[in-house]
């Protein structure tokens, strides 16, 4: 599979050989390979074969194709199935692109494809404009999605695409031979297009920027070390009767979690355990939070440290594994500004017990750091009748027996 694909621009053009075609003074166009041979002259013996053959020959690269395109369809599924020998099959398409630009293999499959069928147009200035307008989508694709699993790679992809448009560019100053209307119709097209893409991304700009976010909260925590202290923070939160949004949990899929960072959420809140840095998700939720200028809170729990100077300039030593963000497009430039926007937030200090009244103070805390009213007190949860043994002095053993406390109350049919 490898070989077929780094191959495959070579494999496509000779096999349309025979659709490859020269113009000549006298009004007969030649193969351009096969000099001798007409062009759609069925008078002519030897090109209605020789199409015959091509079109033949052109359903191995067609399979190839299909194949691919359905290896990234069933990608999601196999994943999850944990099909070992699907991956491992189907490796050539899938472990050079990060796990959320999977499909970007059969992106390139599609414009390689494109661009070998290029020289079937038998005017040089229809396959110069053919080849700009195939090339055009690549950078942006590139810088948009980044998917490549080295992020340097993205960066050579771009400048290399953009460099071809360029030399395509000035390859156009050396055709003679043109036809204006063709020309002059394609650019009044193109000019069409472009003023639609401005339109339309200035529409869809306002609207995200007046459109409310659907997150008001999300919970950015180390799952070791605060898990149960952020489900029964956000079902505080909850409790707060503040309609304009919900609270959000981050999870361990980081990709998703990007995705929902950079359109949905309002506000950051940040459970700063002492060790949380160390998590590679925690890290990259706050790197994505960052550079999408989502404002920020952080809960500073008792032994958590804002990391110095000399910490952000060696946290690659510190924790190696940083480095697999790069995945995810998250480079270690993003990584020491999230440390450093770490200085900057807004906080909340927690003390070193649980209380029953802890969660509706944060939750209301919280509330007043972002600006927000609510509409009825926060509930506390010393109405449950329900007694159990915990140690207070660890947050988070406490914060487990406070959510158990308020489902058995559930159950036992209170109303904490």
């Amino acid at each position: 599979g490898t070989i077929f694909m780094a191959l495959f621009i070579i494999i496509v053009t000779n096999l349309m050989a025979p659709f490859q075609c020269v113009s000549h003074p006298g009004g007969i166009s030649t193969v351009r390979t096969f000099p001798s041979v007409v062009c759609y002259d069925w008078d002519y013996d030897g090109h209605l074969e020789m199409l015959i053959i091509s079109a033949v020959a052109c359903s191995m690269p067609a399979a190839f194709i299909s194949v691919c395109f359905y290896a990234v369809h069933c990608y999601p599924k196999k994943i999850l199935a944990g099909n070992v020998k699907f991956l491992r099959a189907f490796a050539f398409l899938f472990t050079r692109f990060r796990p959320g630009a999977y499909w970007f293999s059969v992106a390139l499959l599609a414009r390689n494809m494109l661009v070998s069928m290029t020289p079937i147009l038998s005017e040089g200035y229809l396959q110069l404009m053919f080849l700009v307008v195939i090339m055009l989508p690549s950078p942006s694709l590139t810088a948009h999605v980044m998917p490549w699993r080295v992020v340097n790679a993205n960066y050579v992809d771009a400048w290399s695409s953009s460099l071809v448009i360029l030399i395509l560019s000035l390859t156009a100053m050396f055709i003679i031979e043109t036809n204006e209307l063709v020309i002059g119709v394609t650019c009044t097209i193109l000019l069409f297009l472009a003023m639609l893409f401005f339109i339309g991304s200035f529409i869809r700009g306002t609207r995200d920027h007046i459109k409310a976010k659907s997150i008001m909260h999300y919970l950015c925590y180390d799952p070791d070390a605060a898990g149960s202290f952020a489900r029964l923070l956000q079902v505080t939160l909850g409790d707060s009767d503040y309609p304009q949004g919900r609270v959000h949990l981050g999870s361990g899929d980081l990709d998703a979690e990007i995705d929902i960072l950079r359109d949905n959420v309002k506000t950051l809140v940040i459970l700063a355990t002492p060790h949380m840095l160390e998590s590679l998700n925690v890290i990259g939720q706050i790197a994505a939070a960052q550079a999408n200028n989502i404002r920020g809170v952080l809960v500073i729990f008792p032994g958590f440290r804002t990391p110095t100077a000399d910490v952000i300039s060696s946290y690659q030593v510190r924790v190696p594994a940083v480095t697999d963000l790069s995945q995810y497009g998250i480079g270690m430039p993003n990584v020491h500004d999230a440390l450093k926007w770490l200085s900057f937030l807004r906080r909340i200090s927690i003390p070193p017990g649980t209380s029953h009244g802890l969660f509706p103070a944060l939750a209301e805390d919280l509330h007043h750091k972002m600006g927000l009213h609510c509409e009825g007190p926060l509930p506390s949860l010393e109405c449950v009748e329900i007694v159990m043994l915990v140690d207070h002095t660890d947050l988070e053993r406490g914060a487990s027996a406070f959510l158990l406390q308020r489902l058995l109350a559930l159950a036992a049919g209170f109303a904490p």
